[in-house]
């Protein structure tokens, strides 16, 4: 969940399925599915309505920081 976390915050993708695609290919090696990773994105992250970018749900950010340098 922090590899997911910390990614969502690092690519700061304005589309969904460069986000998942990203995600996807650095954890290929442990047979994650795309539809796995786009399910959990669209759980923890939202869409910035200034920013356009996918973000962490502010939500999520208040109940459980995590650690920014990974």
């Amino acid at each position: 969940m922090q590899f997911l976390l910390h990614k969502i915050t690092q690519l700061q993708a304005s589309s969904l399925n460069a986000l998942v695609e990203s995600i996807y290919l650095e954890l290929r090696e442990h047979k994650v599915k795309k539809v796995a990773i786009e399910a959990k994105v669209k759980e923890v992250g939202e869409k910035c309505k200034e920013k356009k970018v996918w973000v962490i749900k502010p939500a999520l950010l208040v109940s459980q920081p995590f650690e920014h340098a990974l």
